[in-house]
Formats: structure tokens, sequence, C-alpha cells
């Protein structure tokens, strides 16, 4: 009869503070009054990452800007501060409903692009450098257009990826049952698959190909000229292209095979 009191008395603690807006596993909700506020950014940054289930709209212009729409009593919530030359945007609290959570960025200059914890990236024009670092993790979306000399692109932990390249060279790794969508344009291309992930490149044009899987994991590229592929513990690559050489080695039920 204690034990049900106590429990019951527990009940009515949680809903009443929830009911004043306090949520013990510290979440927060949207008071519905969407507000758009610009930042100031008084520092360079060359990096961007972004967490804990935002949405970021990029894009590449002259002139920085960064402007935050969302409830209104979540702006205090959502940071965005520059660290060692990369703008991190993230939230103290775990929002846990919202009518709006997005932040639309322009950037001079950008080398590294980062999305993890359940966030979502957009690119609103096409993101040019000379060498460009690109992942996703933990959940996290990401959609963009890159002109780029190098690419690395990566993506684990069941995050997923959509990246439309014209590039010289590619290096894409995935992992952890997430997966990678690569379209475009590009000379050659390395890449690599575990743990029952999958990286989709059939529509990446490229020349030379070097691709490694493995742990039930697949890949499907397009060569026109060569491809190396190396592929274990039922992992699987398959190829477009036509290639003139092809290189294979294969164990543990992995396969290696034109699409």
């Amino acid at each position: 009869m204690k034990k049900t009191i106590i429990n019951v008395a527990a009940v009515l603690l949680l809903t009443t503070l929830t009911s004043c807006g306090v949520d013990m596993l510290n979440r927060i909700e949207g008071n519905n009054n969407v507000i758009a506020v610009k930042r100031d950014i008084s520092t360079d940054f060359t990096k961007v990452r972004v967490s804990t289930g935002l949405e970021l709209f990029i894009q590449q212009g002259s002139e920085i800007s960064l402007t935050v729409e969302a409830d209104e009593n979540l702006h205090d919530i959502i940071i965005t501060e520059i660290v060692d030359g990369k703008l991190k945007i993230y939230t103290e609290k775990n929002i846990w409903k919202s009518t709006a959570k997005k932040v639309y960025l322009t950037v001079n200059t950008i080398e590294e692009l980062t999305a993890s914890s359940g966030s979502i990236v957009v690119s609103e024009s096409v993101l040019k450098a000379t060498n460009l670092d690109v992942s996703s993790s933990s959940g996290a979306n990401l959609t963009i257009e890159v002109a780029a000399t190098n690419l690395t692109c990566s993506t684990s932990s069941g995050s997923s990826s959509q990246i439309e390249a014209n590039t010289t060279s590619v290096i894409s790794t995935s992992s952890s049952g997430s997966s990678l969508n690569l379209s475009g344009e590009t000379t050659s291309h390395e890449t690599s698959a575990s743990s029952g992930s999958s990286i989709t490149a059939y529509k990446l044009v490229c020349k030379d190909v070097i691709a490694k899987v493995s742990s039930g994991a697949s890949i499907s590229v397009y060569a026109s000229s060569s491809i190396d592929g190396k592929a274990s513990s039922g992992g699987g690559i398959s190829f477009e292209g036509n290639p003139e050489k092809i290189t294979k080695k294969t164990s543990s039920g992995g396969r290696v095979s034109p699409r």
C-alpha cells in the first residue's frame, strides 16, 4: 500500500512539472510562435558541424550570414558558436516538439561539413572547394551538391547521405548500417563499406575505381577504365561501365560482379 501511494505521488509530481514546462529528461517543447533571428558572426571559420536534430540549410556566397528560424522559446537553447575555426550548431536541451528548428547559413569558404545526432543538412547551392570533407553519423541525413577537386565523404551509425559531386577524386566510406548515395562525375573513386552498410555510386561516372567491402555490406559503382574489387564476409560489389581492366579478390562468400 505504501509503495502504491509513493508511485502515485511520483506520477502526479511528474505530471505537474511537465504541465509547468519542466521536463525531468532535459527536454523542451516549442511554443508554436515561430520567429527568425539573424545572428552576428565575427570570427572566420571553414568547418561546420550540426547536431541534435537541427535542420541546416547551407549555401555559398560572398557574405557570411546565419539566421535561426525556430519557436520563440527555443532560440536561447540553440547554440551557434565558433571554436578553432569550426562553426558548431547544436542545442543545449533536447527539443521534444517544435514547429520549426531551422538554421540558414551562407558560407564563403567550406572545407568540412559534419552532421550528427539526427540532424538534417541540405545545400541550397553548389558547395565549391578544393578539398572537402563531408560526414554524417548517428541517424543524421545530408543532401548536398558539391564541386571540389578532392572529396572525402563518410557515413556511419545509421546515417544517410546523398551527394551529387563534380570532382577529380572521391574517397568514400560507409559503416554500421548507414547508407551513402553518390552521383555526378569524377576521375577516380576509392570506396569501402562494412557492417551492413551500403554505397550506391553507379550514377557517379568514373574512370578508375578501387572498392573494398566486408561484413554483409554492399557497393555499386561505375567504372569505365578499371576496377579493383575486394569482397569478403558476405559483402558484395557490383559495377557498371564495362571497364577494360577488372581485378577482383573474394573470400568468405564475398562477390565482385557486373551489375
